[in-house]
């Protein structure tokens, strides 16, 4: 599995990502955890069916979710941004997604402690 690192076009290397088998250490899955883009990402992708969104999917839903749950008004383009160039990368890294630019296809890998730990911390926001 590898992240291509950008949208369709881009070039560069290939950064290689964690192997199939490897479950991210609970320290990386908190880090995932720490930033609500990523949890707002993570939670879309469980809810698909097939795991998957496109790219422009993601990054609608994570401006919209921003929006609902934190009164945040965000550059879509600044949250493409980050999903291309730091969130995407972290969670492929952990194994936790896939990523074709290509395609501009981003696959959830199910992880069931990141899963348990996330559904805690939606527990908590809303107490």
């Amino acid at each position: 599995m590898t992240y291509a690192g950008g949208r369709p076009g881009d070039s560069g290397p290939d950064a290689a990502s964690a192997p199939a088998d490897s479950q991210p250490s609970v320290e990386t899955l908190l880090a995932v955890l720490t930033n609500a883009h990523r949890r707002y990402l993570l939670a879309f992708l469980r809810e698909q069916s097939d795991g998957a969104c496109s790219f422009d999917a993601a990054t609608d839903h994570v401006v919209a979710e921003a929006r609902r749950k934190r009164d945040e008004r965000l550059d879509p383009d600044a949250v493409e941004l980050g999903l291309c160039h730091r969130h995407l990368p972290m969670l492929a890294d952990a194994g936790l997604v896939e990523h074709d630019a290509r395609s501009e296809t981003i696959r959830y890998r199910s992880d069931a402690r990141l899963e348990a730990l996330a559904d805690r911390l939606r527990e908590l926001e809303t107490q």
